[in-house]
């Protein structure tokens, strides 16, 4: 009876708006038109309907399966289902708008066997459905796109042991008004698709885990872009996926305006600089703070307090101070830039604290991050890590990944996190120095195919495996200085070559060390074995204590000078435990930084220097301790290069011929240097 009544009912419609003739030719019933002022690309759906078929489970309509009226059905048709349980994996190979009675009742459970629904055509409309139960595994989806100009539309798509909508080589799609949850793998995934929309959906809880020896790792996503371009994806709700909610990668020009990210959501962008710096974001929100994005500004700015995400594309100068980020995916994505200043932050419960590639430069300072996966580097140089907190993180505490070199790590608290404290692949040259690497699940430091890098100063221990791990070809590595106490497998191990020691001037201490000290110098008189080939010559007998050099005294010299004219200052500064020091001067000119040394504690050291400028100057002077440990600048020397008449003539020059300029100054250096000889 409900079929007949129906029936009618759709019959009445299409007469009374199209009149007699032609009924059932001339029937429009989903013609869709995106509003130009808000989308991209524009749908252009005016097929006409030849035929319109039923489908009810009980066998009171045209058919029982929806893959018979399919088959049954031409380009243009529309199939309209009852609501029911339908047992099938639908294959769509016509231009057809299918339609459910209902989006709660009417279901398409694939059994597991395959894709609830394959769509191998373009202009395909599938509306009003659950699309559930898909095969498990990533080859399969509850709906699998292949055609072109396809909409899903006020769909439920959830539990499927694939995707939950999947697409690759696609243009004009529209997902909209769909509520995708709880699928397996991603929610939406599409790959190379062009001029789409994907908008006012509900996109939440995908859950795919896998374990490997690292243990829980996260894969599922909530929607991800991949080489895609021109796509509009707004007014969303993102919550509660694994991995990332919303994963923009490889991709140009997509529009991200008006979503809700809540419980654990946010935005990751990857690729090359043009995919970081393409897109555009209007009004969204992270756990109902702004998310804020910027690009291309090189004059730089403070970051509002109040950010729920911040991403930076291709930025200096930014200031990212106080902020207070809880619950979303990346805390702070930082993608090719520089000078940028993340201070006393709190992250917590996000997926990645703060997400670092292609960025050299930064400084990143007494941040307290817990409760993440980890904190990365990519590709990132010469950062300097200082005084952070990284604490029960569900992987690493600290990443240096694939040519992330000469970065300071200094004086860090990592600890309790569930893989290692800190990692470094393929990374060389950093300086791992006076941190407190302990209790974490699994080694406090590993190297893995990095070289060149120092570790000194730190407290390695009570960790899980090693206190350090060195993987495969790692050489030339440097670990001296540490105390190593505890930690359950080794407290170090590795099999490449490395240096444990900085000859007469101390090693290591290990709490499982067994030999003597009968010469009373500190020293075991046996060398500590680490592994293989490696050892410790001078290993300690009593844990090593550290302490900061003081504060060196003001520089003295002469206050007042001639430019390129050589003066020398002078440089005095004790190491409370009597370690060789180093001096590092800064002359006020932004010249670059250079470490002397080292220096016996307490030994005063002449400089001399010039300048090539009229201007007054602050000389100021740090020291650093044999094992890395740096002292506070000094207070500073301000020294005058007064003008004379010539050097006015010549400043005269300088602003109104540059280039003349430059010739000049190079003349006169080279003449000084030539009289002095």
């Amino acid at each position: 009876m409900k079929k007949i009544l129906s029936i009618c009912i759709i019959n009445l419609i299409i007469f009374c708006s199209f009149g007699v003739q032609g009924v059932i030719q001339t029937k429009q019933p989903y013609h869709f038109t995106v509003d130009h002022h808000t989308s991209p690309f524009f749908f252009d759906q005016n097929q006409l309907t030849q035929n319109t078929f039923y489908v009810d489970d009980d066998g009171t309509a045209d058919y029982d399966k929806i893959q018979d009226a399919i088959n049954a059905a031409s380009d243009g048709d529309l199939i309209f289902v009852y609501s029911g349980t339908y047992l099938e994996n639908i294959r769509i190979n016509k231009k057809l708008t299918i339609e459910g009675e209902n989006n709660e009742t009417t279901i398409i459970d694939g059994g597991e066997i395959d894709s609830v629904i394959s769509i191998n055509s373009d202009d395909v409309t599938i509306s009003c459905f659950t699309v559930t139960n898909s095969k498990n595994s990533s080859n399969y989806a509850g709906i699998l796109i292949n055609g072109k100009n396809c909409q899903i539309k006020e769909c439920i798509i959830s539990f499927n042991k694939g995707f939950g909508i999947w697409g690759k080589e696609l243009t004009d799609i529209l997902i909209k008004n769909n509520i995708i949850h709880n699928n397996f793998y991603d929610g939406i995934y599409f790959e190379s698709i062009d001029n789409s929309e994907i908008s006012n959906n509900i996109i939440e809880n995908h859950s795919y885990i896998y374990y490997n020896y690292a243990g829980f790792i996260p894969r599922s996503h909530g929607c991800v872009l991949y080489n895609s371009n021109n796509v509009l994806v707004s007014h969303n709700v993102f919550s509660d996926a694994l991995n990332i909610d919303f994963v923009i990668s490889g991709s140009s020009n997509i529009d991200v305006r008006s979503n809700d990210f809540s419980s654990k959501a946010g935005v990751l962008i990857e690729g090359s600089l043009s995919h970081w710096t393409s897109h555009s974001f209007f009004e969204n929100n992270v756990d109902d703070k702004p998310l804020y994005y910027y690009k291309n500004d090189i004059i730089g700015k403070i970051v509002p307090q109040d950010a729920g995400q911040v991403i930076l594309a291709n930025c200096r100068n930014y200031r990212i101070h106080n902020l207070s980020i809880y619950d979303g995916d990346v805390g702070m994505s930082i993608g090719y830039c520089s000078h940028i200043e993340i201070v006393d932050n709190v992250i917590e419960n996000a997926a990645e604290g703060i997400y670092i590639k292609y960025s050299n430069n930064n400084f990143i300072a007494r941040n307290m991050i817990s409760n993440v996966w980890g904190v990365p580097f990519l590709y990132s140089c010469n950062n300097s890590f200082i005084e952070n907190v990284i604490e029960g993180n569900f992987r690493y505490g600290l990443g240096l990944w694939y040519g992330s070199n000469d970065n300071k790590i200094y004086n860090n608290f990592i600890i309790g996190n569930n893989e290692d404290g800190i990692i470094t692949y393929e990374s060389h040259n950093n300086q791992i120095i006076f941190n407190s690497i302990r209790e974490n699940n699994q080694s406090g430091l590993e190297l893995t195919d990095s070289d060149s890098n120092i570790a000194s100063g730190n407290n390695f221990s009570l960790n899980k495996n090693d206190g350090i791990k060195i993987s495969f070809s790692s050489t030339n590595n440097v670990i001296h200085h540490n105390n190593f106490i505890n930690n359950s497998l080794h407290n170090a191990y590795g099999s490449s070559s490395n240096s444990w020691d900085l000859d007469n001037y101390g090693g290591n201490y290990w709490s499982d060390y067994s030999g003597n000290d009968n010469d009373g110098d500190g020293f075991g008189d046996e060398p500590y074995i680490v592994s293989g080939n490696n050892q410790d010559n001078y290993p300690y007998i009593n844990p090593i204590t550290y302490q900061k050099p003081q504060k060196p005294d003001m520089p003295t010299g002469p206050s007042t000078g001639k430019i390129l004219e050589e003066n020398t200052y002078y440089f005095h500064g004790i190491d409370p435990l009597n370690n060789a020091i180093y001096y590092l001067v800064d002359w006020g000119d932004n010249s670059n930084e250079v470490w002397y040394g080292p220096f016996q504690s307490g030994e005063s050291i002449g400089l001399s220097y010039s300048w090539t400028r009229s201007d007054e100057y602050a000389i100021r002077v740090k020291c650093k301790n044999i094992i890395g440990i740096e002292s506070e600048w000094s207070d500073p020397l301000i020294v005058s290069m007064p003008k004379s008449k010539n050097l006015i003539f010549i400043k005269s020059i300088e602003e109104r011929f540059p280039v003349l300029y430059d010739i000049l100054t190079t003349f006169l250096i080279i003449k000084s240097c030539y009289l002095k000889n």
